[in-house]
């Protein structure tokens, strides 16, 4: 930031936000804080961004989607939200008593709290739990599990606009995927969190932003070369992740907007950043798996530095910060 001529003004950690800035980074503010924006600052949540990066409410968002539209919006692994879905729930023990699941706290990161079964039968539901089916066939590079971080950034509600970042992160697993997965004690197998993997003896990534596609963290790009060599259809999986976006952000525009209405005065004071989790299958189909608001911008790698780095500045570009300075 300070190659755009920008300087810290303040910190926010642990006291009342001060006024004095143009652009306020930070954890998301109160209710009060989002009236008090003038027409020139910037704020780079938007209220009610939960509705996104809580688990469960983004499957809360999603179920009455697909009840509009079952096809249309069939974006993510079948999920269940207990206590709410219990009835439902009920029947998936029923229908698919053989099936993979995964179960995640509602507003955990990082891959924390994330239990793994083989059936509905060993899963004693908890209050306020997100059960989601498990995507057994995943497609694999060199045998290995992987997810895909897409950047997206929102800069109105009204009318909606999104633009998705064309790099990206690509994020593997550590230990091979083997048998369908039917061992789930092998976390560095099933999980493609960066903070797990890290952690694990052998764990490797490029040393230069050009090589970006050694080790167990690899860039969008090299993806794309890495399909485009095994003569697969990248073209189509980039047009699904585009196409499971702009779903998630319909089926959040409503309550997003009605929030952003009551508390913030002026059209273009919210931009936000989002990191889309995204995980294809074994016939390449993408499916979204979370959306985290405040995605890490640590640059761990000269790999994260470029790609992060580049996409603050375009996102600072499109947001348009306004020089004002009230000395």
């Amino acid at each position: 930031m300070k190659t755009a001529g920008f300087r810290v003004a303040s910190s926010t950690k642990g006291e009342k936000l001060r006024f004095d800035f143009n652009v306020a980074w930070n954890g998301c503010l109160k209710d009060e804080d989002y009236k008090r924006a003038d027409r020139y600052q910037r704020i780079n949540h938007f209220p009610a961004t939960w509705e996104l990066g809580r688990k469960d409410r983004l499957g809360r968002n999603l179920i009455k989607a697909r009840r509009r539209g079952p096809e249309f919006f069939d974006i993510q692994p079948k999920s269940f939200l207990l206590p709410a879905d219990k009835d439902d729930w009920r029947l998936e023990c029923t229908y698919n008593p053989d099936g993979m699941y995964i179960l995640k706290p509602p507003a955990s990161s990082r891959g924390r709290g994330i239990r793994m079964y083989k059936g509905p039968k060993d899963i004693k539901p908890e209050k306020n739990v997100l059960i989601q089916r498990y995507i057994r066939n995943p497609h694999l590079i060199n045998g290995y599990k992987y997810d895909i971080r897409v950047y997206v950034a929102l800069t109105s509600l009204d009318p909606l606009r999104v633009y998705v970042y064309k790099e990206g992160l690509v994020r593997l697993a550590t230990e091979k995927y083997t048998e369908d997965g039917e061992d789930l004690k092998r976390r560095c197998m099933h999980l493609t969190n960066y903070t797990i993997n890290s952690k694990r003896e052998g764990f490797t990534m490029g040393e230069s932003a050009t090589e970006d596609n050694v080790g167990f963290k690899w860039s969008l790009s090299a993806l794309r070369r890495h399909f485009e060599e095994q003569g697969l259809d990248y073209g189509n999986v980039w047009s699904q992740i585009k196409a499971i976006v702009t779903k998630t952000m319909m089926a959040v525009e409503g309550p997003m907007n009605t929030k952003f209405k009551m508390l913030v005065q002026h059209r273009r004071t919210c931009f936000e950043v989002f990191g889309f989790d995204i995980m294809l299958d074994s016939k390449l189909r993408a499916w979204l798996i979370e959306v985290n608001t405040g995605p890490s911008l640590s640059a761990p790698s000269k790999m994260d530095l470029h790609i992060k780095h580049k996409m603050v500045a375009n996102l600072f570009n499109l947001v348009g910060i306004v020089p004002y300075d009230r000395a």
